[in-house]
């Protein structure tokens, strides 16, 4: 009876520890879970999107350029969502989304610096710029098309 009554704590104490570390895991899962939904949602709303590239790419207009830095602004809080939501899940990206996310970045800011720079130069090198611009924004375009392509 003694020795039934000296492992009693220590199976107590066993089984206290996997009860435990199983709520821990399951509380990850669910929170891994919490970022593949956000990340679904990302590359559907950079799918919607993708059709406004399209209509802005074909803009001939002097509205091309709000056009244009308006679809780049809405992939950018799109983005933005995502990190911010990841972040108040508490899990981490994992490293090849963050790499394409990266890479949609980059590839933002230079484009919003060519559209500003072409607007700065005035209209005699604005048809020459805009062709230039709507080639790097179809690039754009099929960055984010590959983003959501890709299984990141």
């Amino acid at each position: 009876m003694k020795k039934v009554l000296s492992i009693l704590p220590i199976i107590t104490i066993l089984l206290a520890t996997i009860v435990f570390a199983s709520c821990n895991q399951a509380k990850k899962q669910n929170n891994k879970t919490e970022v593949e939904k956000s990340l679904t949602a990302l590359k559907q709303d950079l799918k919607d999107l993708n059709e406004s590239f399209k209509e802005a790419a074909e803009d001939n207009s002097e509205e091309f350029k709000d056009k244009a830095q308006t679809v780049i602004n809405n992939v950018d809080d799109k983005l933005e969502e995502f990190e911010d939501n990841a972040e108040k899940t508490g899990e981490e990206i994992d490293d090849a989304t963050q790499e394409a996310i990266d890479n949609l970045k980059d590839k933002s800011i230079e484009l919003k610096a060519k559209i500003n720079e072409a607007g700065e130069d005035g209209k005699e090198n604005w048809a020459e710029a805009k062709k230039e611009i709507k080639h790097d924004f179809n690039e754009f375009g099929e960055s984010v098309k590959n983003f959501f392509n890709n299984d990141v």
